[in-house]
């Protein structure tokens, strides 16, 4: 199991890496879709994952950017959690 710990390892790096641009790639897609005096509150408020928010003053077409952007930020830190209890378990055995 010890050989196959870097692979797994590098193969949720991988996924991780995956997930957090398909999370950018929607939020510069909510940050092209805001209002110029709206960009920066907009932005702000997609880290906040205020969605309903964001899809009132966006209109019903962001809905899918967001739902790309909630997927893609869950799927980043399930990865960067999972590498961390692996490692922490692989440290400890």
């Amino acid at each position: 199991m010890q050989s196959l710990l870097p692979i797994f390892i590098i193969a949720l790096v991988i996924v991780a890496l995956g997930g957090w641009v398909l999370a950018i790639s929607a939020a510069f897609k909510v940050w092209s879709m805001s209002a110029p005096g709206e960009k920066f509150s907009n932005y702000m408020r997609l880290g906040l994952l205020q969605t309903s928010y964001l899809e009132s003053r966006l209109g019903p077409s962001i809905r899918p950017t967001l739902v790309r952007y909630r997927n893609g930020l869950l799927l980043f830190l399930a990865c960067v959690i999972i590498v961390a209890v692996v490692s922490i378990l692989a440290a400890s055995a």
